[in-house]
């Protein structure tokens, strides 16, 4: 019995293992870096995935600098780093 239980959790575990590795596979690394505003002084509405919150999210853009994780819409952010909904 308790070899059992054993299989069923390492098989419950792998099949986890498999669909965590699925979900983020192709994803881009710069999806997980953090929004940044840039240095200048424009006022650009744009949108970075949060990994925490595994969504896309709007943010104020200056105009220059940053990180490639800035798209100027909400459909690149999710087209991109593969996210259907958004928080503000």
């Amino acid at each position: 019995m308790t070899k059992m239980k054993t299989s069923c959790s390492l098989v419950l575990a792998i099949i986890f293992a498999v669909f965590v590795i699925g979900y983020t596979k192709g994803r881009p690394d710069f999806c997980n870096l953090d929004a940044e505003g840039g240095r200048c002084m424009a006022y650009l509405r744009r949108y970075y995935f949060d990994q925490n919150a595994g969504t896309c999210k709007e943010f104020i853009y200056g105009g220059c600098e940053g990180n490639s994780n800035n798209f100027e819409s909400l459909a690149d952010c999710q087209n991109t780093c593969g996210m259907k909904e958004t928080l503000r």
